[in-house]
């Protein structure tokens, strides 16, 4: 799960879409949102859920 988390960080830093790094330690699943909104994608529920986070991720990487 941690490295799911790490990929997902990582691919909203790359797409450069103007989600401060601190936004991410503040609120995760608020950065996730706003930068799956940027790119049409259904918003995440929760963080726990691993299935919903690997399509997140996946979608966010394929933009980048």
């Amino acid at each position: 799960m941690n490295r799911l988390l790490d990929r997902l960080k990582s691919a909203i830093v790359s797409l450069d879409l103007g989600i401060s790094s601190s936004s991410f330690n503040n609120d995760l699943i608020k950065s996730a949102n706003k930068a799956l909104r940027e790119v049409g994608a259904p918003p995440l529920v929760d963080l726990g859920n691993a299935s919903s986070l690997l399509r997140a991720v996946t979608q966010l990487e394929s933009e980048v």
